[in-house]
């Protein structure tokens, strides 16, 4: 048990740290998005060691003292420029959200600060894991080559990265790691009703090993997680396979487009995609899923500086419309 009241815990503490699970598709596995990709900051490699490992080994650990002592942790840079320049930080968003649950991802109300009290040590171990996020990103297999991507995230780039005259990267992936199927069920035992289960990629509905992932939440009865989406809306099947199929048997889903803009501008911007496909596809999901939650996902950039607000307003007035005609059949 840590030695400190929550009230505590020093101005430049993160509670992700202690609660989040975030990996690349080389492998890599780290507290969240933000946290540095330089070597020095190395945390672990799913393709080499096991999650429960990585959390639990010395790096992490240290990087949660560091937090308990009130420390900057160099890793942790993009949060701390942010914050100096009068930005909220990822970090004050996460610690916001853990301390006051239940927010806009969850309905159930759960003092996630009181499990890093109780479960940690102040050396920065845990003795029983509680996951509030696991952010799972298996592979980079992405058919789409957006503007705003590249090689690391999506093969569909290969072919581009070969015409630029640079040697491509190849299909990163987890397929070969011989502890995965055991790790998945470590992580679905470190998951409880208060967890959010993200998948993004690459491209998720393409990920042979988030639809066993699935099958496997649901195997453990785990089917009250919340489970999160980044998708290009462009398919919901692989193999015998059926997304939405088996979404249904899940309490809480939040399915997330992304998506820059809409018909012809959004499909220069994202290579691969169609607006009318995507159109569809959430129809056809809304039909197989219909009381579930909806999001968009926009990288704001020169391409759509205008064209992403009027994404947005379409999809609030069609939801609203919706929500109306709903009413009216009641």
């Amino acid at each position: 048990m840590i030695d400190k009241q929550i009230k505590d815990l020093p101005d430049s503490f993160c509670s992700v740290a202690w609660l989040q699970i975030h990996t690349e598709p080389d492998g890599k596995v780290f507290p969240c998005c933000y946290y540095s990709h330089a070597p020095a900051h190395n945390l672990g490699n799913w393709n080499k060691e096991k999650v429960a490992d990585i959390f639990n080994g010395e790096k992490w650990n240290n990087l949660r003292k560091d937090f308990l002592d009130g420390k900057r942790p160099a890793a942790c840079t993009r949060c701390w420029t942010e914050e100096d320049a009068g930005v909220i930080s990822m970090r004050q968003r996460f610690n916001e959200r853990y301390r006051d649950f239940p927010d806009a991802t969850n309905q159930n109300g759960y003092d996630k600060y009181k499990d890093i009290i109780e479960l940690g040590n102040d050396d920065g171990s845990v003795n029983d894991i509680k996951l509030a996020t696991v952010d799972l990103i298996f592979n980079n297999l992405c058919n789409m080559r957006c503007r705003s991507c590249g090689p690391g995230l999506s093969t569909g780039w290969i072919q581009d990265e070969i015409k630029l005259g640079r040697t491509p990267i190849s299909l990163v992936t987890n397929s070969t790691v011989t502890h995965l199927k055991d790790d998945l069920v470590e992580l679905a035992n470190m998951i409880d009703p208060y967890t959010e289960i993200h998948f993004s990629g690459g491209e998720p509905m393409m990920q042979e090993d988030h639809y066993q992932f699935l099958e496997l939440l649901i195997k453990l009865n785990k089917t009250d997680v919340k489970i999160r989406y980044n998708t290009n809306l462009t398919t919901y099947k692989l193999k015998n396979y059926h997304a939405f199929e088996l979404l249904q048997k899940f309490d809480n889903v939040f399915m997330v487009g992304s998506i820059d803009a809409m018909g012809i501008q959004g499909e220069y911007i994202r290579k691969g995609f169609s607006w009318e496909g995507a159109l569809d596809w959430i129809k056809t999901c809304k039909e197989y899923l219909p009381n579930i939650d909806y999001g968009i996902s926009s990288v704001f950039q020169i391409l759509n500086a205008s064209a992403a607000v009027d994404l947005h307003r379409y999809m609030c007035e069609e939801l609203k419309r919706e929500k109306e005609l709903l009413n009216q059949q009641l």
